[in-house]
């Protein structure tokens, strides 16, 4: 049983594509893992910077990033008391951000 030389170079141009192919799918799935992790795009904290000793001024600023929060559609907002924050800052500067107003 001989194979004919066409055959074999046929089944040898297959085997070099998809191995390359395979390679390529490899790489590009072992660069794009580190992806997916976690990362902080923009963080509100609230808290006024300088602190000012009230939980009922604060800053609408992004601590970490650029970004910006406000209400829309009659939605209301203020600083408020952050009771069970995990906050660092000082309780007497920890103010929230508080929403109201939503339709029903």
């Amino acid at each position: 049983m001989n194979s004919s030389p066409k055959l074999v170079s046929s089944a040898l141009f297959l085997r070099n594509r998809l191995c390359r192919y395979a390679a390529v799918m490899i790489t590009g799935a072992v660069l794009t893992g580190s992806g997916f992790a976690a990362t902080t795009i923009t963080q509100w904290n609230f808290n006024s910077d300088p602190a000012d000793a009230s939980v009922s001024t604060g800053s609408s600023l992004p601590s970490i990033g650029t970004g910006t929060v406000a209400g829309v559609g009659g939605v209301t907002t203020a600083f408020t008391g952050s009771n069970g924050s995990s906050d660092p800052a000082a309780s007497t500067d920890d103010s929230g951000f508080n929403l109201t107003g939503f339709p029903s």
